[in-house]
């Protein structure tokens, strides 16, 4: 995506979907990894692939923690935004930190113009709060990321390389019960 400045130069702008699993069940005798998908994300997982194809923000790559609901989340969303490449699991998605997504964006490809993240809580959240704020003095520069809450970040940067906290800007950010019956 590209967006023109004021004396008609333009600006690369990378874009940033960060997301948190879908809401998941709590079955006996499973472990937090293996916890699948509750009947509720099944179906909002849909529903916010729905919202990416309908805004024109389906992800050029779309990176998905290891844990089941995640990934039961992650292609759920797929299907429904019609992502056409396959998505890359990463065992680092899962009980990390937002150092570590900040960290994998920025070892992104450069030809990727937008890039998903679905993971777990705090760092989906605290990862949002990095990029768009440099200094976190109190909660008042935060987003709560209830499950499926979707947040698209933007930064004019040429390489991924170049992101770092506190140079993006939140374009928008959506959770399904604001959208539940519109597609």
């Amino acid at each position: 995506m590209k967006r023109k400045k004021k004396n008609n130069e333009q600006k690369v702008v990378k874009t940033i979907l960060l997301m948190r699993h879908s809401k998941s069940d709590w079955e006996e005798n499973v472990s937090d990894f293996d916890r699948p998908l509750a009947i509720r994300g099944k179906g909002d997982a849909p529903l916010m692939g729905k919202f990416l194809l309908k805004t024109k923000r389906v992800p050029s790559i779309i990176i998905s923690s290891t844990a089941k609901r995640a990934k039961e989340t992650a292609e759920l969303l797929a299907k429904s935004c019609r992502y056409k490449s396959g998505i890359r699991y990463s065992e680092a998605l899962y009980e990390n930190s937002p150092v570590e997504i900040i960290k994998l964006l920025q070892e992104l490809d450069d030809k990727i113009e937008t890039a998903m993240v679905i993971g777990h809580n705090p760092a989906i959240e605290e990862a949002a709060k990095k990029l768009c704020f440099r200094e976190l003095k109190t909660m008042e520069n935060g987003i709560e990321f209830p499950t499926s809450a979707l947040v698209c970040i933007g930064a004019e940067i040429e390489s991924w390389s170049e992101l770092y906290p506190g140079n993006c800007t939140i374009y928008w950010f959506i959770v399904p019960r604001l959208i539940k019956g519109l597609f």
